[in-house]
């Protein structure tokens, strides 16, 4: 039993996309897309995870404890930017301009015991525990059109955030996960990766910029927040927090 983090995301749409190229017979082209994703992750910058499962137009991956949740997060963030440019161009490109209204991916992510199985029947190793179950589930909460590209975290996961500023920027939003926790309503955080996009960063005052970009390239000791009502706040990056609000 290791207690580990479980990160599961797929791509949105993959069923209308996969029925767009069968119509032209390019199916194949899909894989495209789920290159695109592997290559990134081999990339990933200390984070030190498995990919415990692949299901056609998702992954659930397996991220060692000991790594911080701040980095696998960042990664992710990354992603999940470039995947964005990526598949409008695959839109672009291949599925000429089908309507679909959600492009792009949805990841959610907890924090728990697993256990590794392995048998002479199923040769396969599998893992078992309520953190793969809870981080399904987040994923399929993030349903809807304008869910695309967010993050949805556990409480523990959440708390895990070392980052303050990366920390304040997570929204509180309170769900029921089916068959989990006796059905009861529990908090979970949910943060729009494009957040961190040139397309929005762009739009934010210089020096808040300056904090968000730092929150994104794991930098720095000294970062600088601006206060809304007039001033410069300069602080060590535990102790600053940043909102949405800009």
């Amino acid at each position: 039993m290791d207690r580990k983090f479980i990160v599961v995301f797929d791509i949105c749409s993959s069923t209308q996309i996969i029925s767009y190229l069968h119509e032209s017979d390019s199916t194949e082209r899909f894989q495209i897309l789920i290159l695109f994703i592997i290559d990134k992750l081999k990339n990933f910058k200390d984070v030190n995870l498995e990919v415990y499962k692949y299901m056609g137009d998702g992954f659930i991956l397996i991220v060692d404890e000991k790594t911080l949740i701040d980095d696998v997060l960042r990664n992710f963030f990354h992603l999940i930017i470039e995947f964005d440019e990526e598949i409008h161009r695959f839109h672009n490109d291949f599925l000429h301009q089908q309507p679909l209204k959600r492009l792009g991916l949805t990841v959610a992510i907890d924090k728990g015991f697993i256990y590794r199985i392995q048998n002479d029947i199923f040769p396969a190793i599998e893992y078992f525990g309520k953190p793969i179950s809870v981080a399904s589930r987040l994923q399929g909460k993030l349903s809807e059109p304008n869910d695309v590209n967010k993050v949805l975290v556990s409480g523990v996961v959440h708390s895990d955030i070392e980052n303050k500023a990366l920390k304040s920027l997570f929204v509180r939003k309170p769900k029921i996960l089916r068959n989990m926790y006796n059905d009861q309503e529990r908090p979970y955080y949910e943060l729009d990766a494009m957040y961190f996009s040139d397309f929005n960063l762009k739009k934010l005052h210089p020096l808040r910029r300056h904090v968000v970009e730092n929150i994104l390239e794991k930098n720095p000791k000294v970062i600088y927040e601006y206060i809304g009502s007039g001033g410069l706040h300069i602080a060590g990056s535990a102790d600053v927090s940043v909102s949405q609000k800009d």
